[in-house]
């Protein structure tokens, strides 16, 4: 069953982010996925639902005034499991254009204990040939505490960069979290200053994306690419700090 399908991508993606869960009960047409605090307690349940639209994750049966940090952390997976499997998005990479510049980006955070880092990876390619790659660890100003969406704002704010300083105009970006085409397009309101001031640059940056989202870990060999590059720079400065 589907629901099921996504259940599972949902509770994958949570326990990437260092929240406990565990797989609730059925209910018409649907699946719970209960979320812990990490002293066990529960919080509430997501529920999960595939309907004609694709799926669907509801968020009514969570505790209201949950800790900042793991409301950000359950935000993040239902965005990356319900984008991962919405079969009605396409996948960009199964047909991607090879003409012109393309970037793929990506970013990644690791937790361990109190400690956490971020990560970026960028990949550009122009005519299919790849022309740079780029990662790090230190991101956009003021995203420092936006450990969840981090590295790929900073990803893509990196590929803007190189746009303008290389004479690009125009260029696909391959992505893999809503809100970094959302935020721009206008079509999610950008509701803190550093999601605004992103939003901000990429309108005003003078370069024309093509936003092609992806499917988040679905093989794609230059999906793969950004989000190792990403990953390697989160561990290489987890083990510094």
């Amino acid at each position: 069953m589907k629901e099921r399908r996504l259940a599972e991508a949902l509770m994958r993606e949570l326990a990437a982010r260092q929240v406990p869960c565990c797989l609730g009960d059925a209910v018409p047409y649907g699946q719970k996925v209960s979320v812990l605090t990490d002293q066990g307690a529960s919080v509430g349940s997501l529920i999960c639902y595939w309907g004609k639209k694709g799926p669907k994750v509801t968020r009514h049966e969570l505790q209201r005034g949950m800790d900042q940090r793991l409301a950000e952390a359950v935000d993040a997976a239902v965005q990356r499991a319900t984008g991962a499997l919405d079969l009605g998005a396409g996948s960009a990479a199964a047909a991607h254009d090879e003409a012109g510049v393309q970037i793929w980006v990506d970013g990644s955070f690791i937790k361990s204990g109190n400690r956490i880092a971020c990560g970026w990876g960028l990949a550009i390619f122009r005519d299919g040939q790849e022309v740079h790659r780029a990662s790090g660890s230190e991101v956009a100003e003021g995203f420092e505490a936006q450990w969840n969406i981090a590295g790929e704002v900073t990803a893509v704010l990196r590929a803007v960069d190189w746009c303008r300083e290389n004479g690009i105009a125009a260029v696909a970006v391959y992505y893999d979290y809503e809100g970094l085409a959302k935020w721009p397009l206008g079509q999610w309101k950008a509701r803190n200053p550093y999601t605004q001031a992103y939003a901000r640059a990429v309108r005003e940056s003078g370069i024309d994306v093509d936003w092609r989202k992806v499917r988040a870990h679905s093989g794609e060999s230059r999906n793969d690419l950004v989000d190792g590059l990403a990953r390697e720079a989160a561990e290489a400065a987890l083990s510094k700090a």
